[in-house]
């Protein structure tokens, strides 16, 4: 059956949207179990649109030795357009008739939950298929179906224990796939192994990778990835607009949305955009409605608009030795809490260059190392003030210092915007000085900004690792909080006695002579 963008439906008459993709790898095989599948769909009054049957025959196509075509696919599909009503076909069909094991899980009980009373009302109204039924159930977060052939589903939120009630799995539907992570794959991996000619099946609706509800989107990006270079075996249907048409235009909503006349209208569209006339909520519409994803590791490079440039913070490196007045020590950590940067801001004598600010570390956050690393740089610094976002999983620390007696100041959003704008001010003005470090070219390469509802301007800390460029902002702005004394003499900072604690607790200093500027980078010595 070949794909025509608009086939005439005599079915559904008012039907309007594009029905091929605006992305399709697919590879040619056998459809005789997709045809089967349609055909016993048709006979139980499915509403399946021409692009659902297009989707369903690809997944059942199968190779000249009997196995499955594709063992992995992937269907991008915006939102309310009937992505998961497909699969409940499928489902259907590789239970009953092949007597297959299927798993589908979602990211939230409330999706699976759904599919189960759909495909327990057909069997309900249906005898024949009522009786082929041995055991079925519903409740605390599971659903399930066994049937007399041995074919059985399970239905379940995401978790180590999907799976518990099968022995195999030859199918697995990751549904609302934008959230699954490495971990919750791994845990049914066994369970896959034992099948004989398992297939894997994303659901998903486009992914932006700046999006906190989309930072678990890295594992189905790197699967439509992997589509997209050739691997063979991975079938990419991804529903979207081309990007280069008008997204308030109703031609846009039609080529975006493959249900558009049937499950959504224009006047659908009309209310998501009233409600979204925010910058940041017209990046959503996009996402949502027309399918413009910005993919995990697509295109990280190429294209990016940077919002400092790196050569910007190469020409802010010192090239005097810097004298200062008073300190603030800033902690940020990657959302996932994997790295972790501490960041040293000081309040300078210089005039042209009020402010400096460096990173002290900026590796792994592994918790005991890290406040060995913070309690020395405390020592070593005396700062005024320690300023640690409560949102950031760096709280742990602030916690950790609270608990020793050390006063935290926990900034809020208004602080972090704040924050944003005195240091691109700075920048763009170059007074400020910024001690170079190895961590920020990959940072400036994926760190974008987020426009929060007031307007005001952040780092979307969600962008990639870009704890350093967030730690090292918020340092320049403490260190602008900082009220100057009257006079304190010029103090030439040098490098940072390297400190380290033995197990009595003892400090243990090895002095280190280099002042910090263009003969050494004292940000890294010591940590």
């Amino acid at each position: 059956m070949a794909r025509t963008p608009h086939p005439s439906s005599q079915a559904f008459q008012s039907l309007q949207g594009r029905q091929t993709p605006e992305i399709l790898v697919e590879y040619p095989g056998t459809h005789q179990d997709g045809e089967n599948l349609l055909q016993l769909a048709d006979s139980l009054n499915a509403s399946l649109l021409p692009w659902q049957r297009w989707d369903l025959l690809a997944i059942n196509a199968k190779r000249e030795d009997g196995r499955w075509l594709h063992r992995t696919c992937v269907i991008v599909c915006t939102r309310q357009n009937g992505k998961t009503y497909g699969m409940l076909w499928l489902i259907l069909y590789r239970t009953l008739v092949l007597g297959q094991s299927v798993l589908f899980t979602a990211h939230r009980w409330e999706t699976a939950m759904k599919i189960w009373e759909q495909l327990n009302d057909i069997i309900s109204i249906t005898p024949w298929l009522k009786k082929l039924v041995t055991r079925s159930g519903c409740s605390q977060g599971r659903g399930y179906f066994r049937f007399k052939n041995g074919g059985e589903v399970e239905f379940t939120t995401r978790s180590a224990g999907g799976g518990r009630g099968l022995s195999k799995i030859d199918v697995t539907i990751y549904d609302e796939a934008f959230d699954l992570t490495d971990a919750e794959i791994a845990a049914t991996a066994f369970l896959r192994k034992a099948a004989k000619d398992p297939q894997t099946i994303y659901v998903t609706s486009a992914v932006h990778r700046d999006f906190i509800q989309h930072q678990n989107g890295e594992v189905v990006s790197s699967v439509r990835r992997r589509a997209l270079e050739g691997k063979p075996g991975i079938y990419l249907a991804e529903y979207a607009a081309p990007k280069d048409m008008d997204p308030e235009d109703e031609s846009t909503w039609k080529a975006s949305n493959p249900s558009y006349g049937v499950l959504c209208d224009a006047q659908a569209f009309l209310d998501i955009m009233d409600s979204m006339d925010t910058e940041a909520g017209r990046v959503n519409f996009g996402v949502e409605a027309l399918g413009w994803g910005l993919w995990f590791g697509d295109a990280d490079h190429a294209g990016h608009t940077y919002v400092v440039r790196p050569e910007q913070l190469d020409a802010l490196a010192p090239n005097v030795t810097v004298t200062g007045l008073r300190t603030a020590l800033t902690v940020d950590a990657s959302p996932d809490g994997d790295k972790l940067t501490m960041a040293l801001g000081v309040l300078t004598n210089d005039v042209a260059h009020p402010v400096y600010a460096g990173v002290l570390y900026h590796g792994s956050f592994h918790l005991p190392t890290v406040m060995e690393k913070v309690m020395a740089a405390i020592d070593a610094y005396n700062p005024e003030l320690i300023v640690i976002d409560p949102k950031s999983p760096a709280i742990a620390v602030a916690e950790k210092l609270d608990a020793a007696g050390l006063e935290v100041k926990l900034i809020n959003l208004t602080d972090v915007q704040a924050a944003f704008h005195i240091f691109m001010r700075h920048v763009k003005d170059e007074t400020v000085l910024i001690e170079p470090h190895e961590s920020f070219a990959p940072a400036l390469e994926k760190a974008t900004t987020r426009e929060g509802v007031n307007g005001a301007t952040a780092w979307a800390r969600t962008s990639g690792v870009i704890c350093n460029l967030v730690a090292v902002t918020n340092a320049v702005w403490a260190a602008e909080q900082i009220t100057p004394p009257e006079y304190v003499p010029d103090k030439a900072y040098a490098a940072p006695e390297s400190v380290t604690r033995d197990s009595g607790g003892e400090n243990h200093i090895a002095p280190v002579n280099d002042n910090f500027g263009i003969e050494t980078n004292i940000m890294t010595l010591a940590f």
